[in-house]
């Protein structure tokens, strides 16, 4: 674990009254659940030693360890708590399940508990965000993040952070909602880009993403490509977000305040709407896929890995010239 005592977690959330020892085994659950799978394990490893025993002064070549030390810990705190919540309120003992309420405190609305235990949590993956953000700009000086396969996960598809997907289709920054959303990017680019661009190409477009000094001929394919598959992406995801799988089968997951107070709640939208931005989110990626091969086509010559695919060899004209947008037809 990344925090020791009370002290360290008051830095992080707001708690009276916390006792280490019932947090401790929500916090390395936290650890093994999040923290080590998004860094690594050796990574994680190699923080965990600095923590446990901080040099002072601290030398230079582990000055960068403080930074990650710190968003770490705060994510590793919220989650924690998250994880922790539904165990808070109840003591399990030989004589089974009992409610914890004293005398001069009584126990918070639901609507209440609710929204508290849904911040840890989105405080938690914000931590966790800004910890892979610090880590990416930082990735000379984590050779064992760089080379592990967590960083292969972290960057195997076309959009990598929430801000960058953000900033095409709005999510509300939610790091939560964008780590929903990835499973569905592996569907996207293996069912509906890599069949219009060719396999190849698109992973030579990926790879020239990550390059510090990629070609100038890239920039625009690569654009139209992003934009593309974060609509797309979006438009894939949203009918499955709410809905989980169970013992039971499946359900949909939503928050409603039963509360009576008429405190803001979350249900999921009407079918009709869901459709709607469904389909607006795949119309507007579609047609930027369509921009994309447009482009491609015309500068194909600055391409040769697209020439030479099959997808540019069947929207090529079997007679050797181009009759799209014409009115008339040579014969």
């Amino acid at each position: 674990m990344l925090v020791k005592n009370v002290s360290e977690i008051k830095q992080f959330v707001v708690v009276t009254g916390a006792d280490i020892n019932t947090v401790n085994p929500h916090l390395r659950q936290a650890d093994k659940s999040y923290l080590k799978k998004l860094m690594g394990t050796e990574q994680f490893n190699e923080l965990q030693a600095f923590c446990d025993d901080v040099p002072d002064p601290i030398p230079a070549e582990k000055k960068h360890l403080v930074g990650l030390l710190e968003l770490a810990q705060c994510a590793e705190v919220n989650l924690g708590y998250f994880l922790y919540w539904p165990h808070m309120i109840i003591d399990v003992g030989d004589g089974g399940a009992n409610r914890n309420e004293s005398g001069d405190k009584k126990s918070a609305y639901s609507s209440d508990k609710e929204r508290a235990r849904m911040k840890f949590q989105y405080d938690g993956f914000n931590a966790l965000e800004e910890m892979m953000e610090y880590l990416f700009d930082n990735l000379d000086k984590f050779p064992l993040f760089a080379n592990s396969d967590a960083y292969k996960v972290a960057t195997q598809y076309i959009i990598t952070r929430t801000e960058e997907f953000n900033a095409i289709q709005p999510i509300g920054h939610s790091y939560l909602v964008f780590r929903n959303i990835q499973p569905f990017m592996g569907i996207v680019e293996d069912l509906q880009l890599s069949p219009k661009l060719g396999a190849e190409f698109l992973q030579e477009l990926k790879a020239e993403m990550k390059k510090a000094d990629s070609d100038a001929k890239y920039k625009e394919p690569i654009q139209l490509l992003k934009k593309a598959f974060a609509f797309m992406s979006y438009a894939e995801a949203a009918d499955d977000l709410g809905i989980k799988i169970n013992d039971k089968g499946l359900v949909f997951e939503s928050s409603k305040d039963y509360s009576g107070n008429n405190l803001p709640s979350q249900e999921p939208l009407p079918d009709g709407k869901i459709y709607s931005a469904v389909d607006r989110a795949r119309s507007r990626g579609e047609s930027y896929l369509s921009d994309l091969k447009d482009y491609l086509y015309k500068k194909a010559a600055d391409f040769p890995t697209y020439q030479s695919s099959e997808v540019y060899q069947e929207k090529t004209p079997a007679w050797g010239f181009d009759n799209t947008n014409k009115k008339t037809c040579r014969v």
